[in-house]
């Protein structure tokens, strides 16, 4: 079994994750890292024990660490399937979505081609912005 989470978000999004995290698991180690240069510093070993999540980032997790990591690599997008990609609440306010959701998904060398591991999905009441509808999802 794993015993490391490496966060890929920035690093007021890991302060509420790895809480939320520990609560689940005491034990579990939580490592944050924000950039590309972050992932690349952690040792082969570390990688070995580790799964990573992706929240939120922009960074794009190369082969060769997605091949190291022994536990996997999930991506967290605050979008329905329907709506992958960067800014996801912009292009659905901007169509008029009446639904809208978060999608989980296995991170592989293809940037947001892995499959799915989960989603689901929510109203979106008349009149919600972009920013609202990000705090939703």
């Amino acid at each position: 079994m794993f015993d490391t989470i490496i966060l890929l978000t920035d690093l007021a999004k890991e302060v509420a994750l790895s809480a939320l995290l520990r609560r689940h698991n005491p034990l579990l180690t939580v490592r944050r890292a924000g950039t590309l240069a972050d992932l690349e510093a952690f040792t082969p070993r570390e990688l070995a024990r580790a799964r990573l999540i992706g929240f939120l980032t922009p960074v794009v997790v190369p082969p060769h660490i997605l091949d190291a990591l022994g536990y996997g690599a999930y991506n967290f997008h605050p979008g329905p399937p329907n709506y992958p990609g960067w800014v996801p609440c912009h292009f659905a306010i901007y169509d008029g979505v009446e639904t809208f959701g978060v999608t989980a998904h296995k991170m592989i060398a293809l940037v947001d081609a892995g499959p799915i591991v989960g989603h689901t999905t929510f109203d979106v009441p008349p009149g919600t912005g972009v920013t609202k509808l990000e705090q939703m999802a």
